[in-house]
């Protein structure tokens, strides 16, 4: 609860979500869009976004023999406010807070993906709006705990026969 102390409900809370998935596409055009929405049945003890969208949005580049790909793109993050839990290392747990919402921040990623047979490549360069914003902006994952700033990642992945 909101005063550090834990304690059990004694009545179940249900959420309730519905959400929409598609992949559209267009020539190599790829747009994968999720759209959720949700509600609890007790938003004093557990608080949800009411919406939350995630899009997947790249081009999609085949050589002629299709022994590689490139998908150059952006993924969209975003959620309507809500109010965040907040942490207590102390105790290492999550406590209800209802001073400020979180939330109504499109965070966005650009990303490159190179496969080749059996191994893929990937550089990702997240929260690249950091700089857009005004003032710059940080991304909170609980309440006054933000996350990663922009940050530049890579990677292999190599699938191996069985």
């Amino acid at each position: 609860d909101s005063t550090f102390n834990i304690r059990q409900e004694s009545k179940p809370i249900s959420t309730y979500t519905a959400w929409v998935k598609q992949h559209f596409k267009v020539w190599k055009l790829h747009f994968v869009e999720s759209v959720y929405l949700q509600k609890s049945s007790n938003e004093d003890i557990l608080s949800l976004p009411l919406v939350s969208v995630y899009s997947s949005n790249y081009v999609e580049l085949t050589t002629r023999n299709k022994a590689m790909t490139v998908n150059i793109g952006i993924d969209l993050n975003y959620d309507t406010k809500f109010y965040a839990d907040n942490y207590r290392p102390s105790t290492m747990t999550f406590y209800n807070q209802r001073l400020d919402k979180q939330g109504n921040v499109l965070e966005s990623t650009a990303f490159i993906d190179l496969r080749i047979a059996r191994c893929n490549i990937f550089l990702k360069y997240e929260h690249f709006d950091y700089y857009l914003r005004k003032g710059g902006g940080n991304y909170f994952s609980a309440y006054s705990y933000a996350t990663n700033p922009p940050l530049f990642r890579f990677g292999l992945r190599w699938s191996f026969f069985d």
